[in-house]
């Protein structure tokens, strides 16, 4: 379990959107950590789960489509769609 928290310096417009930043934040400190623990036991499991309680974030993160609303997102944003496709990151919702 790792923690932590940080002021998002770009001006989210929506609460999804915001959400949608926090887990491509998670998904890097989640795969790192991923990396760092198996230089030390060996041992590679499925996917990481990432809890959210935004559905809408939940469906931008597995769907890698052109959305209206992503647009003002910028792109190394949607490295959590890569890692969802790629099977790395599980997004579950987490009411």
């Amino acid at each position: 379990m790792s923690w932590s928290s940080k002021k998002q310096y770009i001006i989210a417009l929506s609460s999804t959107e915001a959400e949608y930043i926090a887990q491509t934040h998670a998904t890097k400190e989640a795969l790192w950590l991923r990396a760092f623990l198996l230089e030390f036991q060996g041992l590679s499991t499925g996917p990481l789960n990432i809890n959210c309680d935004n559905q809408g974030a939940i469906v931008l993160a597995k769907d890698n489509k052109f959305h209206a609303c992503t647009k003002y997102i910028e792109i190394h944003y949607h490295f959590i769609c890569e890692a969802v496709e790629e099977g790395k990151i599980s997004v579950k919702y987490y009411p």
